[in-house]
């Protein structure tokens, strides 16, 4: 829809440059999508979950955490990385 409302403007190429910047060109943003490809199209990733309850002992207040913890060695086994993912 962009492309066509915009396509004989200047905006359309500032546009793909900040799509490239947060995108395409984001080691972040190449992980997620590469992990999501993986998920889909090869196997499951081996995963670890992890809950820490923790109290302030001055102010009580009450914090959780959960975090979700992938193996690398096993995403790293037998699938075919972009280069900006597999060196984060």
């Amino acid at each position: 829809m962009i492309r066509d409302a915009y396509r004989n403007s200047e905006f359309i190429n500032e546009y793909q440059i900040r799509i490239d910047n947060t995108f395409s060109n984001d080691p972040i943003s190449v992980l997620v999508k590469e992990i999501r490809n993986y998920i889909l199209h090869y196997s499951l990733p081996v995963t670890f979950s992890k809950l820490i309850f923790s109290q302030d002992l001055q102010t009580k207040e009450q914090k959780t955490i959960s975090k979700v913890l992938l193996e690398k060695r096993s995403l790293l086994d037998g699938y075919k990385w972009e280069p900006a993912a597999k060196n984060i």
